[in-house]
């Protein structure tokens, strides 16, 4: 091919797809319009226009915006489009969307970091007000007017100020609600004379906050039942997406799997794929940074400015070398299936900047630009048989504008939708997949088809319907992507991809009526055709087509086994076998481990505090006996679910957040008062079927007491329309009814809210009070009840912490970011470091893969047990809106990834750490060298008695030394603490026993990742004191990370260090290298407390649960107190 350009035939091809392409481009321009549903909009305004226009309406609100940030995006309401546009169809939807839908909006937001103060200007694209929100602190002052003194001050709002018809809308909900220092009112209305579907309308709403509007919106109101029908068919396209995310998956392993053995072999080609790799790194890069405009529409004030830019920064950086890490492997384990399938190094020719002047990529890229446009061209005409044949139907898309032009570089969105999902899927599903798969299935039909219908169908979660129509349309694409793969190259179809995603999302550029826009979506489009220039340029000069030399790294052998001379090894590195018996403990370490085990034992029962939640922890019933007390309720109630499955679910809920407002200020009792008053233990039952809506939940609290209840129904169903005084009856009735809790009495309980929600065919009410009896400072007990029509339909208990005080929970500074991006460069770094490992490793043939395997499958018994004894839970997290078939589709999805890919990862690991501690402890017995010592049976039952002893005396130093810090912390730092759960685990599931049998399994699993986290360390570092330094500096930044002042951090530090300075101390003087006594402590003894945290209920099954736990957990001092006996008997000397 030296010295030409293109060959005659290659020009004839070329010729040919280019006018295709013309001919497909021109379809597309020509049909756009009338093929694919564009929401055509009234822009009157530019961006900054619409700006100017916000902030006028802000400030006339009697905003000052002054040291305010500020954001812009333009969006639109899903879900309402959706059902607009398919009830209406598209012409009539886009003229109510001109006229005074409101669907599309510029939305512009002020905020301050750190504050709650935030406001938020909505304007539909002729520039009219359609949202407005002042956002404030629930505690903020201001005025407690009664609903006939705030609706004035609404309808003013509505139909002066923004010049709505008065006579136009009628008023459809009311609610109020009692704030610390203030009343806000809602008033709802909705436009006369507009329906669509079944009760599809348009309401405006807006909000009094004491005495000013502080919220207002217009917005389509979308019946219940398409929201639902909605939601199950993209429930459908998730599992489509789903089983296919299996075979993608299965493609990553081999990606892999092929890199692992052709780099122990030699011979992989790396630069061209790095080289796109760097690209896509670049551009993401370049991308992300560049949308910060947009990112910070969605800014949390809860976070300083500096935390969000450096948690956004870190984000980018991480996120971008993924992406170009999985396009640089995948690219360079295609290239290498592809030669060595194929014979030739045509399909994937090097990259480089000789040769993309060079024929066959001048052949590769002009081919790919006829592609693209018959691609174009074929969407066209899909997209038009498809609807008239198929019924297919996608949203309307906005060509006007696009969010990309409030970035500093527009045209770097179309550059990266462009070039990521051109190489990353070219590269898995051309290059990659069809290879592989023809060196199987010996069948290249096969072996195009089957990658292009799992490309087509991973598509499927894209809103079009019917769900399979994405998929199908791009089957049909990736079959022809394939064969244009085989006959010119991976070049080719990368330039097609690239080429019609970037032409599609430049789109809105081109079409912009700015010319830095329109030239910027051109040159994004045009970027991979700068070869061909070079090219063109090259023919001018007499220099066409000298392509470079091939990337041709060798077929390298495996590293040489020959024992090196002693001038090149110098002295032989020796090292002493160390034996098991080495690790018994000398009869003064057997006294000192009795003593710390007195000592730890001793200072942990005095020291010991009762921990939050173990006063009021009363578990009187179990999961069946809840069940049955849950269903006499709902047979009082009357309510009644023909066919429906049901499930029990135990909730700890002493965790909320909330309460930490309540223990800051009252202490450890602080959980009796809540356990009274909010039941936050329950026995949660659930009664449902799926596909409808109707469902009921009742929770039981662990003494047998009703807790909650909850009655959902479909927004159809017919009902009462009764007045808030009238439904209110109701709630007190029911209250008093079924809870003996008497709101009615003035005394003790205050009415804080009133809230009416008009349903299609009913009225339902909400109704809030708090327990005055309760009161703690600005927290709020408070008792909430439903009325659905007229009938009682739930009620609950909860605890309100003021708002300022969980925005001060939530902040995050400078500090948490640094700590956070810390902790985050740790752990990528201990990722790549253990896979270079890895990969050395293995091509130096240190790994070993019996017992990981063995480790592996140790893994799926876990994991099947887990599963088993969670089937009671096996319907919990169903939405009603799912199909059973769905549901347990993406159900079987989920196992079948988990069962994998876990033990995939534990073997993976145990053969790295095996590999690492061989080369990092030389001398030591490895795991594998220490099972088959236990199981010969040579001074087992020593071993296993002083291994008991060694980690259990170092449990109970660390327990004691935690008791200090906790009462120290309970007593001089309570202003610090925060809650958590406080319950025995799996309560909920078949049996809490057989949890513990399946963590027994699980827990090598999780100390392999803890020792190959280490040894990857240690590895790096070379060194055991390094080693202990990189362990301080990270109990310095886990406790600087846990602090919320300079004392407190003082404290916590100083705690930390002397901890593990200790842990340090004994496991380097007295555990050493003992990996049987790591075992024991972490799967056996450590799980002691959990049993007898289970004992301590008064159900006889928990019991029976308990003591079988504790005799599995004491089983290796059993078993060593055994083999010492029978040992002796055997040898009596």
């Amino acid at each position: 091919m030296k010295g030409l350009v293109v060959k005659q035939r290659d020009t004839t091809w070329i010729i040919a797809f280019l006018a295709l392409g013309a001919v497909g481009l021109y379809t597309f321009l020509a049909n756009y319009d009338r093929a694919l549903p564009i929401a055509s909009l009234d822009f009157k305004l530019s961006p900054d226009e619409a700006f100017i226009e916000a902030q006028q309406f802000a400030v006339s609100r009697g905003h000052d915006l002054s040291g305010f940030e500020s954001a812009q995006i333009f969006s639109s309401d899903l879900m309402p489009q959706i059902f607009i546009q398919k009830s209406l169809g598209l012409e009539e939807s886009n003229r109510f969307a001109r006229e005074w839908i409101s669907i599309f909006s510029w939305r512009f937001r002020w905020y301050r970091p750190l504050e709650k103060e935030e406001i938020h200007v909505h304007l539909d694209p002729g520039g009219r007000v359609v949202s407005y929100s002042h956002r404030i602190l629930d505690e903020d002052e201001g005025a407690s007017l009664t609903e006939a003194e705030a609706e004035p001050i609404a309808t003013r709002f509505l139909f002066e100020t923004l010049g709505f018809d008065r006579a136009g809308w009628d008023e459809v909900e009311r609610s109020s609600e009692e704030r610390t220092a203030r009343t806000d009112h809602t008033f709802t209305f909705r436009k006369q004379g507009f329906t669509v579907g079944e009760d599809g309308h348009y309401r405006m709403e807006v909000v009094v906050q004491g005495d000013r509007v502080g919220q207002f919106d217009e917005f389509v109101h979308v019946p219940d039942t398409f929201q639902r029908a909605f939601e199950k068919t993209r429930y459908q396209a998730g599992l489509l997406n789903s089983v296919f995310t299996i075979a993608w998956v299965a493609l990553g392993i081999g990606v892999l799997v092929i890199l692992a053995q052709r780099y122990r072999a030699g011979g992989l080609q790396w630069r061209s794929s790095t080289i796109l790799g760097v690209a896509v790194v670049a551009a993401a890069m370049v991308a992300q940074l560049n949308g910060i405009p947009l990112i910070k529409y969605s800014f949390d004030t809860t976070q300083s400015m500096s935390f969000f830019y450096i948690t956004i920064v870190l984000a980018v950086v991480v996120g971008s070398v993924i992406n170009g890490s999985i396009v640089t492997m995948a690219g360079t384990a295609g290239a290498w299936i592809t030669r060595n399938t194929f014979g030739n190094s045509e399909l994937y020719p090097r990259l480089s900047l000789r040769n993309v002047v060079a024929g066959r990529y001048v052949r590769a890229t002009l081919i790919g630009y006829g592609i693209a446009g018959c691609m174009l061209g074929y969407q066209i005409a899909w997209m038009l048989v498809g609807k008239k044949l198929f019924g297919v139907w996608m949203p309307a898309g906005v060509i006007e504008y696009s969010n990309a032009f409030s970035t500093v570089f527009p045209w770097i969105y179309p550059l990266l939708i462009g070039l990521i999902a051109a190489t990353l899927e070219e590269f898995f599903f051309r290059l990659l997949a069809i290879p592989l798969l023809l060196r199987w299935l010996k069948i290249k039909w096969l072996a195009i088809v089957i990658p292009a219908v799992v490309w087509g169908f991973l598509h499927s979660n894209y809103p079009v319907e019917p769900i399979y129509a994405r998929g199908i349309e791009l089957t049909i694409v990736g079959i022809g992507l394939g064969v244009v793969f085989l006959k010119w190259g991976v070049w080719s179809v990368i330039v097609a991809h690239y080429g019609y995603n970037a032409f599609v999302t430049a789109l809105p550029m081109m079409k912009s009526t700015s010319t830095y826009f329109q030239v910027s979506g051109i040159a994004v489009i045009g970027l991979l055709a700068v070869p061909v220039l070079f090219a063109a340029i090259s023919a001018a000069r007499g220099r066409i087509g000298q392509e470079a030399e091939e990337e041709t790294d060798p077929e390298q052998a495996p590293p040489s086994r020959t024992v090196p001379s002693a001038e090149e090894a110098g002295a032989p590195e020796t090292f002493e076998v160390v034996p098991l018996s080495s690790y018994l403990l000398t009869r003064g370490q057997r006294l000192g481990a009795i003593v710390i085990c007195l000592v730890g034992f001793g200072v942990y029962t005095s020291m010991d505090l009762p921990h939050y939640g173990e006063a009021t922890l009363d578990l009187a019933i179990d999961r069946g006996e809840a069940y049955q007390k849950a269903d006499s309720v709902r047979a009082v109630l009357g309510w009644e679910l023909e066919g429906s499955y049901d499930y029990v679910k135990y909730r700890d809920g002493l965790g909320f957040q909330g309460y930490t407002y309540l223990v800051r200020r009252l202490g450890m009792q602080a959980d009796s008062l809540i356990a009274t008053a909010t039941y936050p233990r329950q026995w949660q039952v659930r009664w449902f079927k799926p596909k409808e809506k109707t469902e009921f939940r009742i929770g039981i609290d662990p003494t047998g007491r009703l807790a909650s209840l909850r009655r959902i129904l479909p927004d159809s169903l017919a009902g009462a329309e009764l007045s808030s005084d009238d439904a209110r009856v109701i709630a007190e009735t029911g209250l008093q009814d079924h809870f003996a809790v008497d709101v009615m009495d003035s005394s003790a309980y205050k009415r804080l809210e009133a809230k009416s929600y008009k349903r299609e065919n009913r009225l339902d009410h909400t109704f809030v009070w708090e327990r005055l009896a309760a009161k703690v400072d600005s927290g709020e007990f408070r008792v909430q009840a439903i009325v659905q029509g007229d009938s009682f339909g739930g009620a609950s208990f909860g605890f309100k912490a003021p708002e300022s005080f969980m925005r001060e929970l939530r902040e995050t500074g400078t500090k948490d970011a640094i700590i956070s991006t810390v902790q985050t460069v740790a752990v990528v770094a201990l990722v790549i470091l253990g896979t270079l490992a890895f990969f050395r490793l293995y091509r130096e043939g240190t790994i070993a893969w019996r017992a990981p395997l063995v480790f592996g499958g140790i893994a799926f018994v876990s994991g099947v047990i887990g599963r088993i004894n969670e089937s009671p839970l096996f319907f919990d997290g169903l939405r009603t809106s799912q199909s059973m078939v769905t549901f347990l589709g993406l159900k079987g999805v989920g196992l079948v990834l988990l069962a994998s890919l876990g033990p995939i990862l534990v073997a993976v690991l145990a053969a790295l750490a095996i590999a690492l501690y061989r080369s990092n402890v030389p001398g030591h017995p490895d795991p594998v060298e220490w099972v088959r010592k236990l199981r010969s049976g040579e001074g087992r039952g020593l071993l296993l008695i002083d291994s008991c002893l060694a980690i259990g005396a170092f449990g109970m130093i660390s327990r004691a030394i935690g008791s200090i810090q906790g009462h120290l912390h309970e007593t001089h730092f309570l202003q610090h603490m925060k809650v958590s759960r406080y319950s025995p685990e799996n309560l909920d599931t078949l049996s809490p026993f057989l949890s513990s049998i399946g963590d027994l399994f699980f827990a090598p699993g999780i100390m392999i990742g803890m020792l190959t986290a280490i040894l990857v360390a240690k590895h790096t570092v070379r060194d055991w004191k390094w080693m202990g330094l990189l362990l301080v500096g990270f109990i310095l930044v886990t406790n600087v990370n846990r602090a919320q002042d300079f004392t407190h951090g003082l404290f916590l530090v100083s705690f930390g260090l002397v901890s593990m300075v200790a842990t340090i101390a004994y496991l380097v003087k007295v555990i050493r290298y003992n990996l049987l006594a790591y075992v024991i402590g972490m799967v056996f003894l450590g799980n002691i407390r959990g049993a007898v945290f289970l004992m301590e209920s008064n159900v006889p099954w928990h019991d029976i649960n308990a003591i079988a736990m504790i005799a599995l957990y004491v089983s290796p001092i059993l078993l060593g107190i055994y083999f010492a006996l029978a040992g002796r008997r055997a040898d009596p000397s």
